[in-house]
């Protein structure tokens, strides 16, 4: 029985070394080239079919009530505004030489008009 045991002890050590001596060699794997299988552009085609589905809604946007959240008449209110800037304008403008064009006395013939001696 005792040689029996020994025998099956030693061949299970000859069965794992002959495992162990098997698994020494290396396997080299290269890395494979990107391959371009797939023929189109999955983000294309997911945003076009969003677009699709988007494009098929009904929207139905229902009438609102008018709100009277505006005091002030706008129009108004710019119309001041535009006044206000107009009259704080400075306007210099250079000083004309006198042009004796009218050839009478209107001195004489407003008093003619108004006073009539």
């Amino acid at each position: 029985m005792k040689t029996l045991k020994i025998t099956v002890l030693l061949a299970a050590s000859l069965f794992i070394m002959s495992g162990v001596m098997a698994n020494t060699t290396n396997f080299v794997v290269e890395k494979e080239t990107y391959i371009s299988d797939i023929p189109f552009s999955t983000h294309e085609v997911s945003a076009r079919s969003m677009y699709e589905i988007a494009i098929t809604k009904e929207f139905t946007i229902e009438k609102e009530s008018y709100i009277n959240d505006i005091p002030f008449n706008t129009n108004e209110v710019v119309s001041n505004g535009l006044y206000e800037r107009a009259m704080n304008e400075n306007f210099n403008m250079p000083e004309e030489e006198t042009v004796d064009d009218i050839p009478f006395n209107t001195e004489k013939v407003a008093c003619t008009l108004i006073c009539k001696r």
